[in-house]
């Protein structure tokens, strides 16, 4: 049968590729991932770096323009100037003192501010003064008499770092020293200290579009575009122009904003292909408003090329290395295979021969069964009609004048005969069960009638026993019914016969009802209750096999041949009904079965 069937090899193989594919998706997927994992975190580190230097930087100089500030305000000339209110001398001596802060310490912005908050001098743009300075940390130095300080958006679009203190000469307030710094240097700084490429960013509404292009034009910005996003507008970068990376950027920034994500790192791809993970730091003003952010790349193609190379390499080689496992498996199953193939032809053969012997030796059961059930069938036939005799000379007999003496050894005469009678009845219709030939005669009789002479038939058994035996009808029971009245006689003389048989005290109560089981179908319920030895609840259904009684002693000491209920079974079964046992050790028994009936009117 393998010859033609089922292939060894192809059930045991595809298992194993399937497991193999599925050990080696995952092994790649566990380490791609991992790698991954292992970029993104350094690329995390990073920008959190990033962010950290930022705000040290920002810091830092504003404690520089802090000691600068107050430097400038102790200057004897300048003091002297700016009291006489002489602009020229003032910007005269100040002008030197500007450019070695602006060379030094990155200095762009330097004021020289009136108690009203107007612009006496711009010393890094004279031409300009007159116009009230009225950013917030001015508005912080008058508010609290102390140094304001913070990043501010100017109307030109660049983002100053400033730092304004009073200007006290003798104890009186004379005005205010404002020092600044464009923090496009910071941008710079990151890139040269991480590594990382950065683009600085402010939004549009806090912007005048003409001064921003002028200013732009001015600083040499000309290649950023004003109408290049909705919301914001690229000021400074550090790494050249990439529309491509800038728009992905931007649409991260847009996403990750309107979900409130803005901490978080992500991956994207530039115009030539290189990957860069990114994420944002957010510029907030002096007053605490978001003026911005800068977006931070960290150029991950390196990490990400040697991760594909890697995870090529781990493919191919879990690819030759299933290529060798799987051929060793092919060359070792084939051999089992074959080995197989050969013991399954021999049980094959084994079998073949050993069933035609069990053919043959199950023929030869059969046939012998057949024959003993005949022999039974026929010699219970034989054995029925000198048993017949036997017991009508002895009825005979027993009505002729005998001494008390002769009547006795008559009567135990007569009731032997009798319960051999039935046995052999009993060997008859199991013989006839066996064989298929039990017959059924169906005829229309009073049920009532028959239920009574049967109860009355048994009740001088039950009352020399001294048990009480009573029987009850249920109204709704119909009189006439159609079925084989002598089957139905038997069943009953049986399990009423078994209880008076088990039962040493007590009573026996018989009750015929009737049950509605469908609107076309009425089945007729038979009980017999005893408060006998009981069945035990493991005996149940053993109880209705040939032979078998509720214990090994039963038959010893109740008498009868373990035939009756088996009998009843098949009878009440092949009538269409079925018997039940409801008992427990001890405690009595009901049996009980129903049987479909067909109404007489």
């Amino acid at each position: 049968m393998l010859d033609k069937g089922e292939n060894i090899k192809r059930r045991i193989l595809v298992p194993v590729i399937i497991a193999l594919v599925v050990i080696s998706t995952i092994a790649v997927s566990i380490t791609y991932r991992s790698q991954t994992q292992r970029i993104q975190l350094s690329a995390t580190t990073k920008i959190s770096q990033a962010r950290l230097l930022l705000q040290m930087l920002l810091k830092k100089d504003t404690e520089l323009l802090s000691s600068l500030n107050n430097y400038v305000r102790q200057i004897p000339a300048l003091q002297n100037d700016w009291l006489k209110g002489d602009k020229q001398a003032l910007l005269h001596n100040a002008l030197p003192v500007y450019n070695e802060l602006n060379k030094r310490y990155g200095v762009t912005h330097f004021y020289f501010i009136a108690k009203d908050t107007r612009c006496f001098l711009r010393v890094h743009q004279p031409n300009r003064s007159g116009d009230v300075i009225n950013r917030l940390t001015m508005q912080k130095a008058i508010n609290n008499k102390a140094m304001g300080a913070g990043v501010e958006l100017g109307p030109l679009g660049t983002l100053t770092l400033r730092v304004v203190y009073p200007w006290y000469i003798k104890g009186e307030l004379t005005g205010y020293i404002e020092l600044g710094q464009e923090i496009d240097y910071a941008i710079s700084s990151l890139h040269k200290m991480l590594g990382l490429e950065l683009v600085l960013l402010l939004k549009k509404n806090l912007l005048d579009q003409q001064r921003w292009v002028d200013t732009m034009q001015k600083l040499g910005r000309e290649n950023l575009a004003w109408q290049q996003f909705n919301t914001h507008v690229i000021i400074d970068r550090t790494m050249g122009k990439s529309p491509k990376l800038e728009t992905r950027l931007y649409d991260e920034y847009t996403l990750n904003h309107q979900a409130s994500k803005q901490g978080q790192i992500s991956t994207i791809t530039g115009d030539d292909h290189r990957h860069f993970s990114t994420g944002f730091i957010p510029l907030i003003d002096a007053g605490g408003n978001d003026v911005g952010f800068i977006a931070i790349f960290d150029d991950i193609t390196p990490d990400q090329l040697a991760l594909q190379s890697f995870s090529t390499t781990l493919i191919l080689s879990l690819i030759v290395i299933a290529i060798i496992i799987f051929g060793g498996f092919y060359r070792y199953i084939d051999k089992i295979e074959q080995s197989l193939l050969t013991s399954v032809r021999k049980l094959i053969e084994a079998s073949l021969a050993r069933e035609a012997v069990l053919k043959q030796a199950n023929n030869a059961t059969a046939e012998a069964n057949q024959l003993k059930n005949r022999f039974l069938a026929n010699m219970s036939h034989e054995l029925r009609t000198p048993m017949n005799g036997v017991m009508g000379m002895l009825q005979v007999l027993h009505e002729t004048p005998l001494t008390e003496q002769q009547s006795g050894y008559l009567n135990v005469a007569l009731d032997s005969s009798r319960d051999l009678s039935k046995l052999i009845s009993d060997l008859l219709d199991f013989s006839r069960m066996e064989c298929g030939e039990l017959i059924f005669e169906k005829h229309t009789f009073d049920l009532h009638t028959l239920f009574h002479d049967t109860v009355t038939g048994l009740a001088e058994t039950a009352r020399k026993k001294g048990l009480q035996l009573t029987e009850q009808i249920s109204p709704d029971v119909p009189v006439k019914i159609s079925a084989d009245p002598h089957r139905l006689k038997q069943v009953l003389n049986s399990l009423i016969g078994n209880a008076i048989k088990f039962t040493q005290q007590g009573s026996i109560a018989v009750h015929l009802g009737i049950r509605q089981v469908e609107q076309e179908e009425t089945m007729l319920v038979f009980h017999v209750l005893d408060t006998g030895i009981g069945v035990a609840e493991q005996m149940h259904e053993q109880i209705f096999s040939p032979f078998i009684q509720a214990d090994g002693s039963s038959t010893r000491h109740y008498g009868g041949s373990g035939l009756g209920l088996a009998i009843a079974k098949k009878i009440i079964e092949q009538a269409g009904g079925k018997i039940h046992i409801d008992s427990a050790a001890g405690e009595g028994s009901c049996f009980y079965f129903t049987l479909p009936i067909t109404h007489e009117n």
